[in-house]
């Protein structure tokens, strides 16, 4: 029997691709410094939303990404800022 949604399985993408990340933290400001500090080639944030308390904010960040090791140091990157508390 097959199961749907089996996460055992990894996806599947396609590289060279653009790859969104959402950060979420509490100063709109310092996740754009961290961001410009931190990611070196071409990049796009934008303001995605703030929370109903105000409490959170959140940005997207579209990288173009050559390879999954890439990817993923972008991600351990921006992880180990203070001022960015969740990656999605």
């Amino acid at each position: 029997m097959e199961i749907l949604g089996d996460h055992n399985d990894k996806p599947e993408i396609e590289y060279p691709c653009d790859w969104e990340y959402r950060l979420i933290g509490r100063h709109g400001d310092l996740i754009q410094e961290a961001v410009k500090t931190l990611i070196e080639k071409k990049h796009n944030l934008a303001f995605s939303h703030k929370s109903k308390s105000g409490k959170f904010i959140s940005f997207i960040l579209i990288i173009h990404v050559e390879s999954e090791e890439e990817r993923l140091r972008y991600f351990h990157l921006l992880n180990d800022t203070q001022v960015i508390m969740q990656i999605l």
